[in-house]
């Protein structure tokens, strides 16, 4: 059904997404939006694994990895096989990749496996300490509501 379903009308794209994800096609990172949303995931797990709690912070470093791999093949729906086919073409990447991982699991050397990540960040723009997709609301002394939209951190 997924495979050969025709989808006559999807004015969002949503339906066409959907198809893509079960068909294990690439979906690709095409908006400023989709690449400020896996820096902020990316943050957000490094924040944890920097913590002071001491709960197994494995599965953070995982996911930083993965993230961080997405965002380098440009690609958010791999699964992990195919993701890993996608870094192995970023031989650079993939090798910072692995041996910071490795440091952390090994020698649970949390600043390198951070440095690294930060490394690969930075021709994205980082790590996005702040950033949100909803509205924000403030009432200046006029009474007045403003409401904006932010797309970026401008931190």
């Amino acid at each position: 059904m997924f495979k050969k379903g025709i989808i006559l009308f999807d004015g969002k794209g949503l339906l066409k997404k959907l198809q893509n994800i079960f068909c294990g096609q690439e979906d690709s990172i095409n908006s400023e939006i989709d690449i400020l949303r896996l820096r902020r995931r990316i943050t957000n797990e490094i924040e944890y694994i920097l913590g002071s709690d001491e709960t197994n912070k494995m599965h953070s470093a995982l996911e930083v990895v993965r993230q961080t791999s997405q965002l380098i093949v440009g690609k958010q729906s791999l699964t992990g096989k195919h993701l890993d086919r996608a870094i192995s073409l970023y031989k650079n990447e993939q090798s910072l990749l692995q041996n910071a991982l490795s440091a952390y699991f090994i020698n649970n050397n949390g600043k390198e496996f951070i440095n690294t990540i930060q490394a690969l960040l930075k021709p994205f723009g980082g790590f996005l300490e702040k950033y949100t997709t909803g509205y924000v609301f403030n009432v200046p002394h006029d009474k007045q509501m403003l409401v904006f939209m932010p797309v970026c951190s401008m931190i």
